[in-house]
């Protein structure tokens, strides 16, 4: 069998072509955003299909699409500029040049507990971090972290992944969100089998697949089958579902705000507590990821130890 000699090497000025291609779907729009002419990017992708041995991009009445070939080598694109852009930072900040740069996650609710004593704990250092944050589903952080995207992530638990490392930030039930006018919202706290035959108002398994089976679990535990209602995308989205009858909903203490018309309870402690996590990737970190860490642990000590201080 004969073997193909391997490719020749692509640069990356033909990745970022084809990525930017790739999201314009439009020859006229690439060429502004890469600063050069609409034949000056057909002759670049012409060159990069040539090393590829494949077309990478179809055009027709209805504009431009990316082939199979195409859609591959742009997500593989993206992976390789960001690979490229982090490795000349982390030089640099072995190397001491600079400011160095930590990408941090922020799920909905985090800025809670000990959070925002750790990001001005980060701005305070010597050789402080340019902090560059990104909020996003608990979900997608912890994809970010896997991807190197992400150097740290506040997220909801629970978190299952060897590779990823956490440490709690802050545990505390759920809060059930249900109208001021229901029978329950007359408790102090609300068990879980108070809920059964209630309609229950989750964020789509998807987006937060342990959490959403945890609950369903700890329903069948407490005796019942959940009853699912609409799926909710976002904070506001429960809120607005509750209000308009649609039934219960849970949420994080942090991403929950005082509605007119709205009750919120804590739940007890036979439902799931998710909690805040932070989370980072096991494998070796970067000086900065290390140096943050260390941070971390200094605040969460202090703020432990000033009850007992107070005692």
């Amino acid at each position: 069998m004969q073997t193909l000699p391997p490719p020749p090497p692509i640069e990356l000025r033909q990745l970022r072509t084809v990525l930017v291609l790739a999201e314009e779907l439009h020859f006229g729009r690439a060429a502004r955003r890469l600063n050069t002419t609409q034949p000056g990017v057909s002759q670049s992708l012409r060159r990069i299909e040539a090393l590829v041995g494949a077309p990478l991009f179809e055009r027709s009445r209805g504009g431009v699409r990316a082939t199979p070939a195409g859609a591959a080598l742009a997500t593989a694109s993206r992976q390789a500029l960001e690979a490229a852009s982090q490795a000349v930072a982390a030089a640099r900040e072995a190397a001491g040049l600079g400011a160095p740069v930590l990408n941090l996650g922020l799920s909905a609710g985090a800025l809670r507990g000990p959070v925002p004593a750790l990001l001005r704990a980060w701005r305070a250092g010597r050789r402080a971090p340019e902090l560059r944050i990104s909020e996003g589903w608990s979900d997608t952080l912890a994809d970010g972290l896997r991807a190197g995207r992400l150097d740290l992530a506040v997220l909801a638990g629970p978190v299952e992944d060897p590779a990823l490392a956490t440490l709690p930030l802050v545990e505390e039930p759920a809060l059930a969100c249900l109208p001021a006018g229901h029978p329950l919202a007359r408790r102090r706290e609300i068990p879980l089998a108070a809920l059964a035959g209630e309609s229950l108002i989750l964020f789509p398994p998807d987006r937060g697949p342990l959490l959403h089976a945890a609950i369903v679990e700890a329903c069948r535990r407490a005796g019942f089958e959940p009853r699912l209602g609409p799926v909710a995308m976002a904070p506001a989205e429960v809120t607005a579902l509750v209000l308009a009858g649609a039934g219960i909903g849970f949420l994080m203490p942090g991403s929950a705000a005082e509605v007119p018309g709205l009750a919120l309870r804590p739940m007890a402690p036979d439902a799931p507590a998710p909690g805040l996590l932070l989370a980072w990737r096991r494998e070796a970190a970067r000086p900065a990821v290390a140096a943050a860490l260390r941070t971390v642990r200094r605040v969460l000590a202090a703020a432990q130890a000033a009850p007992r201080a107070a005692a």
